[in-house]
């Protein structure tokens, strides 16, 4: 039976845990996700700030094309690390990623609240607090 985007439901205590969003912990669940096209076997890690060049490049390859490189938006993204098969990712570790996206010009960062809560009640004041951590950046 399906489970999710059409990936096979594993019925592992790893798996089998739901959240908010419906989303596994797996190690082939959203925070393993690889760069490419579907079915791509790509091993290249795909999260924002993989290289510090990679917005400079696509600024360069905009002006080559003739367009401004200002109209882009950058938007980034942190991915919690799972101590265990039970437990939500720390946010403030997650946190960590910010800094070097931000210098690289990044302006919008994206996070999935599930990763660092179960608790539904909870994602407003995570959200604060991870605007707030930006904010002081």
């Amino acid at each position: 039976m399906p489970h999710g985007r059409g990936r096979p439901h594993r019925s592992t205590a790893a798996t089998s845990r739901s959240t908010t969003s419906g989303s596994s912990r797996s190690p082939t669940g959203p925070a393993a996700r690889r760069c490419g096209s579907a079915g791509s076997r790509s091993t290249r890690p795909c999260y924002a700030g993989s290289s510090a060049t990679d917005p400079d490049a696509l600024r360069g390859a905009l002006s080559d094309a003739g367009r401004h490189p200002g109209s882009l938006e950058l938007v980034g993204g942190i991915r919690g690390r799972f101590p265990d098969d039970r437990s939500t990712a720390s946010i403030d570790e997650a946190l960590e990623q910010v800094p070097p996206q931000l210098a690289a010009g990044y302006t919008a960062i994206c996070f999935k609240p599930s990763m660092y809560t179960d608790d539904p009640h909870a994602v407003p004041e995570l959200c604060r607090h991870v605007v707030e951590s930006i904010r002081k950046m």
